[in-house]
């Protein structure tokens, strides 16, 4: 089970993941622009288009990653459970459980 100190971290750390991915994409997509489509001479095209694009990627990166995990970040039934009773939570996943722990 995550601590609420653990969960924030991890949090944190996709926040920093889709930045950076929305930095990079802005990037990859403005230098490629660029490289097919601009010639020495003619005034730089605006950046405001793929700054969006790369802010929305950034986004889709930080919404999918949430999604992904929103069972061990997100589970407040396992943490009310844990709290009141200790000694009889559930275990995190289902593998955690051998056949011999099973009761019949």
């Amino acid at each position: 089970m995550m601590k609420m100190k653990e969960r924030w971290e991890k949090i944190a750390e996709y926040i920093v993941e889709a930045v950076l991915i929305a930095w990079l994409g802005y990037l990859f997509l403005y230098q490629n622009y660029l490289l097919h489509n601009w010639h020495r001479g003619l005034p730089l095209p605006s950046k405001t288009p793929y700054i969006i694009l790369g802010v929305i990627m950034g986004i889709t990166f930080l919404a999918f990653e949430l999604w992904r995990n929103r069972d061990v970040l997100f589970n407040k039934k396992n943490q009310v459970i844990a709290e009141i009773h200790p000694e009889n939570s559930a275990p995190e996943n289902v593998e955690d459980v051998s056949p011999s722990d099973a009761e019949v």
